[in-house]
Order: C-alpha cells, then structure tokens, then sequence
C-alpha cells in the first residue's frame, strides 16, 4: 500500500475519532444543561409554593356570602384578570383572608348582590360561537341595580361584568369591538362626520 493511502487512512481515524470526542462533549453540555432547568424548575415550583401554597385554579372554594353558603371554581373567581376579587382569591392571600367558624371564606355582602356576578363569569366560562350571547346582569330594582354596580366596581370587576359592544353603522353592515365602560353612561357628540351625525353611548355607536 501506498505511504500517502496509509497517511490518509491514520488522518481519518483520528478525524472519526475526534469527531467522536465532540459529540460526547456535546452531549455531556446537553445533559448538564437539562439537570439545570430540572433544578431551576424545581426550584420555580418550590419559590411558588411558598408564596401561594398548594393552589390550582381547579380548586373548588366554599364561601360564605353574608350568612349564604356558596362553592365556586377559584378559577370562576380570578377570571377577570387585574381584578381586585381575581388577586383576593389567587390563592396567595388564602391564610389571611376573613373566614367563618366552618373555615369558608367570608365576604361581608347579601347574596343576592354577589350571585349574579358569580353566575354571569360561569356563563361566560361555557360561552360558545353559536350559543346565545351571555347578557350582563342587570337587577330590576333601582336600589338594587345601583347596589350591584357599586359591588362589581368595588371588585374592580365592571370591564369584565361589562365588556361593552360598540357597533358602528354607516351605510351597510356593523363592524363591532369590544372595550370596558361602565353601564348606563350615555354621551352625545355634536361632531359631524360626513354630514352624518354620530350618537355615542356605552352600548353603541350610530351614524346616522
């Protein structure tokens, strides 16, 4: 055999076996490097536990709603995201939050106020494409309708009790969008937009 075949043969072993050496290198990094997350993950877990405890938003809750007893989903309750009731219930502040006797956690407001703000975030967590459209509660009564929009906002709940629909109509289909207001507010705008004049309410826009 020819001395230059017999080089070439000895450079390729050692360029193999080379080759060999960086893909174990390779590998050891890339197991070292998932030992890492497992313990950052770990210690994630153990930081989070520590400042909300066992907590999952499946977590079934049992409050006691002025002397009424009441079960609800912790994710029902922190649905509204930056929500004074959604931080409340996060399950960071679960140790000191007011409980009764039975260890169900007290709210201080009559029932008939905080259920159906209870039942409309149920309806909205089942909402379909083609079901019905989830309406917002509105009580009836004055006193009472006045009473829950003092709850709901004192919950920092209204953009998500309210999410209100504007419609824009100008001479052909509406295009809708989504924004939070607070209900009942009517404001007219004496803008004329085209010769066309605009009413502004938190419900609705009409170009007319």
């Amino acid at each position: 055999m020819p001395k230059g075949n017999k080089d070439d043969g000895i450079s390729l072993d050692e360029t193999l076996a080379n080759l060999t050496l960086v893909l174990k290198k390779k590998q050891q990094a890339l197991e070292e490097r998932e030992i890492a997350i497992e313990k950052a993950t770990v210690m994630l877990n153990r930081e989070r536990s520590e400042v909300f405890g066992d907590k999952s938003d499946s977590d079934v809750l049992h409050l006691n709603i002025g002397g009424d007893r009441l079960a609800v989903l912790r994710r029902t309750l922190t649905s509204v995201e930056g929500s004074m009731l959604a931080s409340r219930f996060s399950g960071r502040w679960d140790e000191s939050l007011e409980k009764d006797q039975d260890g169900h956690f007290f709210i201080d407001q009559p029932i008939e106020l905080f259920r159906p703000m209870i039942n409309y975030l149920r309806a909205r967590a089942c909402e379909t494409p083609l079901g019905p459209p989830i309406k917002s509660p509105h009580p009836k009564d004055y006193e009472l309708r006045q009473d829950f929009y003092r709850l709901v906002e004192y919950f920092g709940m209204t953009p998500g009790i309210y999410p209100t629909i504007i419609e824009l109509y100008q001479q052909g289909e509406p295009g809708s969008a989504e924004v939070g207001s607070f209900p009942d507010c009517f404001v007219k705008s004496s803008d004329i937009l085209g010769g066309r004049y605009a009413t502004i309410t938190s419900k609705q826009i009409q170009i007319q």
